[in-house]
């Protein structure tokens, strides 16, 4: 199975490769074409902001048995289903993100259960 957060660092540091030789300009028209894909895929960021507070409320008020990586998993979900809801509800990549971070927290919850079993 491959890990979606070293695909993501991977990724990162291969876009980093190629942007270093960019100029300031042409960085500040990359980030206004990333930000305006992303608006057109996501819609507004205010808007998906709101709806992604709102939903982690519910961590807040009710997550004092999460450990942080359960914390953070349902967070980054959270943020991509504001995404879905205030843009494109049928993009894959939103609904693959999700079930990448929902396998991170049950592969972990796996490994301790593992652990466990060890200790007796």
């Amino acid at each position: 199975m491959k890990d979606p957060y070293l695909e993501t660092l991977t990724r990162v540091a291969d876009s980093k490769k190629r942007n270093q030789t960019k100029t300031h300009k042409e960085d500040k028209m990359d980030i206004k074409d990333t930000l305006q894909e992303r608006h057109d895929e996501y819609g507004d960021f205010r808007t998906s902001a709101k709806i992604a507070q709102h939903l982690k409320g519910a961590i807040r008020s009710h997550g004092e048995n999460l450990n942080a990586t359960q914390v953070e998993a349902m967070s980054a979900i959270m943020v991509k289903i504001s995404r879905l809801l205030n843009g494109d509800a049928n993009s894959k990549d939103g609904w693959r993100d999700i079930a990448g971070y929902a396998m991170l927290a049950h592969e972990e919850i796996v490994a301790n259960e593992r652990l466990q079993v060890d200790e007796v």
